[in-house]
Formats: structure tokens, C-alpha cells, sequence
């Protein structure tokens, strides 16, 4: 069952991306993106539980969450979103409902990692993001394997946790803007690959 946390993140998303981009969103991106404001949000001291849904890795190496997806089915029968090729698009109705909801406390500390979220899909090209994504332990672990893994384990959290401790020293400061952070922590992980290293030394 598609969860009211997974209702409002997918309004997000789609609103968030079609304002800067003026293009729809694919349900990849919305999986994609989920996860990643998730990750923001323990950058601002906010438990993974806390999130509202849980998140999977494919052997694909895709982080999955079935809420998302139902979200999205639902929002799309519902007429807030419409689907034009592999894209969503968000109506005007969509548009309305996200700014009302977005004023309510209980979603309160959900925007500004989506926001941040979405920005970095306009700073970096998708296929960064989505091996910078790959690159976490869970995910590898996933694709090594060829199983599906739970994101978000105890141990990931912790690996997590210690590499924003290290962009907070850093950076000197904690910074507001999470695009900071995030954009550390993508590029840090798109490095991993001795191949990726390369290109972005080059």
C-alpha cells in the first residue's frame, strides 16, 4: 500500500523537476530521487525509519521503493499526472495540491532535501547520479550478489553518517543548503570507480 509520505515526495519530485527542467519525470528518476532525499535527510540528523517508506536495491543497481511506485500509479489514475512516453507529467490540479500540502508541518522537514534532491539532477547528468547511487555499499552489494538488499542497513547509515562528518570538516561549517553536501557526496561516490576517478581528475 502506497504511503502518504510516498504520495507527497512523488508530488514533490514531479513539481520540483518540471519547474527547473520543464520536462516530465520517469519513474526511475522519482526512485532515484526518493532515495536521495532520504539520504539528505540524515545529513539534517533525521533517522532513515523516520522517512515514512524503506527503499531497496535491485541487482540492476537501482535503488526500488514499492510505495514510490504505487504512489505514482495512483497519482497517474487519479489524474494528477499524466504519462507521455516514459515521462510523467504533472497538472496543474498536482501543482495546486503540492503547494497546499507543502504549508502543512507534518511535511515540513521532507522539502528541503527533495529540493536539493532534484537540484543536483540539474547540476550533474543523470548517469553521474545514478553511478554515484551505485556506488554505495549496499547497492554494490546488491549488484555482486545479484540479490535484492534492504538500503539503509545499520552499517550503511553508519558509513554514511561518517563521510558527512568528514564534508562538514570540510566545508568548516554545517551548511543549510544540502546541494553542498550533496554534491560532495556524489562526486565523492562517483569516484569510487578507478575508471570515473579518471574522468573527473581529467
Amino acid at each position: 500500500m502506497s504511503s502518504m509520505d510516498a504520495h507527497f515526495d512523488c508530488l514533490a519530485i514531479g513539481n520540483e523537476l518540471s519547474s527547473i527542467r520543464f520536462v516530465g519525470t520517469t519513474e526511475p528518476e522519482f526512485q532515484l530521487l526518493g532515495y536521495l532525499s532520504c539520504l539528505l535527510s540524515l545529513f539534517e540528523q533525521h533517522a532513515a525509519s523516520e522517512w515514512g517508506y524503506s527503499f531497496v536495491a535491485t541487482p540492476y543497481g537501482y535503488p526500488f521503493s514499492e510505495q514510490i511506485q504505487e504512489s505514482i500509479v495512483s497519482l497517474t489514475s487519479s489524474g494528477l499526472f499524466s504519462l507521455s512516453g516514459s515521462q510523467y507529467l504533472v497538472s496543474d490540479k498536482a501543482k495546486t495540491l503540492y503547494d497546499n500540502l507543502s504549508q502543512h508541518s507534518i511535511f515540513a522537514k521532507r522539502i528541503n532535501p527533495i529540493r536539493s534532491a532534484t537540484s543536483c539532477l540539474i547540476l550533474f547528468p543523470s548517469g553521474l547520479v545514478q553511478n554515484a547511487v551505485a556506488n554505495n555499499k549496499d547497492i554494490t552489494s546488491s549488484i555482486n550478489f545479484s540479490r535484492t538488499e534492504h538500503l539503509f542497513s545499520d552499517n550503511s547509515v553508519a558509513e554514511i553518517y561518517e563521510i558527512f562528518g568528514q564534508i562538514i570538516n570540510i566545508l568548516g561549517y554545517v551548511p543549510n543548503d544540502l546541494v553542498v553536501p550533496a554534491s560532495i557526496w556524489l562526486r565523492y561516490q562517483y569516484s569510487l570507480s578507478e575508471d570515473n576517478l579518471i574522468k573527473l581528475t581529467s
